[in-house]
């Protein structure tokens, strides 16, 4: 009877242990996955009395219930100078965005274009500062054409960032990442 017993209690050894660490494995293996998608590694931070969130790619917070996404952190965005161009895009009746074909800005004018259009609700019309040949059927525009009040003219160029005022004519030279900021300010400034 001892024997049949210590047989037994062998069994059971060779058993019960082997199913208890694949037990293990496998219940560890469903709490890494479990919490790879409940985990929360998102930063959340206080601006001018709205909760921001980042996912790791956007910042985004509410206002009237509606979901709104930044590229940038808005904290990065307060020193970004912008002088008068919310005024003057709130009243000017139409926008020419005089930008050189030479300078390869095609992503950069369709993002001012479409951010615009969408917070101020103006005609933005491509335009291109001098005549050149990818210019033929697009009207030409700088700075001395610009009509106070009614024909705001927006000139987009690579340079070193800065955004410079002439009356009604605004130079906005820079890199891809400065358009962006400025674009993004104006949203910061507009939506919230």
């Amino acid at each position: 009877l001892k024997e049949r017993f210590m047989d037994y209690l062998m069994l059971k050894k060779k058993i019960v242990l082997p199913l208890f660490i694949v037990a293990i494995m496998v219940l560890s293996t469903f709490g890494i996955v479990l919490n790879s998608f409940t985990s929360n590694d998102t930063e959340s931070i206080k601006y001018k009395g709205y909760r921001f969130n980042y996912d790791g790619r956007t910042w985004s917070t509410y206002k009237n219930n509606q979901r709104i996404e930044f590229l940038m952190d808005p904290r990065e965005l307060d020193s970004m100078y912008l002088g008068g161009i919310i005024q003057k895009l709130s009243t000017y009746q139409k926008v020419y965005l005089s930008v050189d074909p030479d300078h390869d800005l095609d992503v950069e004018t369709e993002f001012f274009k479409a951010t615009l259009n969408q917070l101020f609700q103006i005609p933005v019309i491509n335009a291109c500062p001098e005549d050149k040949v990818q210019c033929k059927d697009i009207p030409l525009k700088d700075c001395k054409d610009a009509i106070p009040n009614q024909i705001l003219i927006i000139k987009l160029e690579k340079g070193n960032n800065e955004l410079q005022e002439e009356g009604s004519c605004i130079k906005i030279l820079g890199d891809r990442d400065y358009f962006i900021k400025i674009l993004e300010k104006l949203r910061l400034v507009r939506l919230l």
